[in-house]
């Protein structure tokens, strides 16, 4: 009951920006408790008894379900692509000449043994209140201190983040990654000193075409 409750009180946060179902994941051990619970009770059902009844009306919903629903499982072009992009990330993080920030995929911050400077999809708000931390970002990229800058979200509209980026850093490419919404499109920003064009791959979604420069808003 706990985790059902939790889950309700939790439905409000889906209406946020980048939310999704994934909130009420708690509801589903919930639920899957409380339809045990009840269908053991005793009685008969449609003339079979309680238990074989739900079991018999649960197995045909997760027959439907499977029918019908396509979980979106990645694909032979989906690795060739992130292979591709995250070779890229190592690549310029491998110079040593400073830490990335990646406002989207975080993914890259593990990939190349940093920590996360922060969850890319929520810096434009954060930027915006002025939320303690935030400052440093906007003054290292002033300063240049990334190696690489990787966008899907973009900068923040506030204070200098944009004029910096720009400033100091190219863009050489970028990759459509896959993933459970469809298809990320993440553009990838070396600091003109190290800047390299990203070649384009066959049998991958990455180039340096336009559509892979420009942060989705």
């Amino acid at each position: 009951m706990l985790l059902l409750v939790g889950a309700l009180l939790v439905l409000p946060l889906a209406t946020k920006y980048g939310a999704s179902w994934n909130y009420l994941v708690p509801a589903v051990p919930a639920l899957a408790v409380l339809t045990a619970r009840w269908w053991a009770g005793a009685g008969v059902v449609l003339g079979l008894p309680r238990p074989t009844a739900g079991a018999a009306i649960l197995a045909l919903a997760a027959l439907v379900l499977s029918m019908t629903r396509h979980f979106p499982l990645p694909t032979a072009e989906d690795a060739r692509t992130a292979r591709a992009f995250y070779t890229f990330v190592a690549d310029i993080a491998r110079e040593k000449r400073g830490p990335i920030l990646a406002v989207r995929p975080e993914y890259a911050y593990y990939h190349v043994g940093q920590p996360v400077e922060m969850e890319g999809s929520a810096l434009i708000h954060l930027a915006a209140a002025h939320a303690p931390g935030t400052e440093r970002i906007e003054a290292n990229l002033e300063q240049a201190r990334y190696s690489l800058l990787i966008w899907a979200w973009p900068l923040p509209e506030t204070g200098r983040y944009r004029e910096a980026a720009f400033r100091s850093y190219a863009a050489a490419g970028g990759c459509k990654l896959g993933y459970y919404f469809g298809e990320l499109t993440a553009t990838l920003l070396p600091r003109r000193d190290l800047f390299r064009p990203m070649q384009p791959q066959a049998g991958t979604r990455c180039g340096t075409s336009a559509d892979a420069q420009k942060p989705a808003d």
